[in-house]
């Protein structure tokens, strides 16, 4: 009947609305959604970027960062890329199990001294406690106006209880001989001819000497070659 058919009409068009609000609110739902989803990952970047880390193993010998402050703009570690904004650094780390020394050698030492020499290496706070190393490199032209080069040395064995900043003494080994007379560095002198000479007393106390012949007395070594002038046996 008419009634029938008028009930039918209104009955699917209440449905069709019903239908189209769920959708609608369906779209609400996605879109509140994919808002709330920006929102999480842009906390979660937030946290993460609170989160400093460092960009090497170390250990930490300063730090200026302090809880519940900002750290400054452009605040970075020390280990920081050249050329980005800098401030005052968070932390310094440093690698305090492999050191390496950089010291100055005079030109008449440095044409001797290449990559790859043995170093023995002393500190005076450490009494007679000596270390190994080696020649890691020399810089290719003097580095100041008094015609020295820089030297880097690489420690080796143990670092043990020698520490960033100690002062150190290194030794480099330009050659080795071995089955010679050889007396301390300090022994070494010249003597009015100009010669290198080494003193030694003799039973009447006397005054004797040997000659270095090669006049070997570079500071590099620890001892010298005597090879002409005293008795060897």
């Amino acid at each position: 009947s008419a009634y029938d058919r008028a009930f039918d009409a209104d009955y699917n068009a209440r449905l069709s609305v019903e239908t189209a609000q769920d959708s609608v609110n369906t779209q609400k739902l996605m879109d509140s959604a994919a808002t709330y989803r920006t929102q999480l990952e842009t906390y979660l970047k937030t946290k993460e970027d609170c989160q400093i880390k460092a960009p090497m193993a170390g250990v930490i010998t300063s730090m200026t960062a302090e809880v519940g402050k900002s750290p400054s703009a452009g605040a970075l570690g020390s280990a920081a890329a050249t050329g980005a904004t800098t401030s005052t650094a968070l932390f310094t780390i440093e690698d305090t199990k492999n050191l390496e020394i950089t010291s100055s050698i005079p030109e008449y030492d440095a044409v001797n001294v290449s990559a790859g020499m043995k170093v023995s290496i002393t500190s005076d706070a450490l009494d007679d406690a000596e270390w190994e190393g080696t020649v890691k490199s020399i810089s290719p032209k003097a580095t100041d106006t008094n015609s020295n080069f820089t030297v880097v040395v690489r420690v080796t064995s143990p670092v043990g209880e020698l520490a960033i900043g100690m002062s150190a003494k290194i030794n480099i080994v330009t050659e080795e001989k071995t089955s010679v007379f050889a007396v301390p560095y300090d022994a070494v002198t010249t003597n009015e001819a100009g010669k290198t000479v080494v003193y030694a007393l003799t039973e009447n106390a006397a005054s004797a000497f040997g000659e270095s012949e090669d006049g070997s007395s570079s500071a590099l070594g620890k001892e010298i070659e005597v090879e002409t002038g005293m008795e060897t046996d």
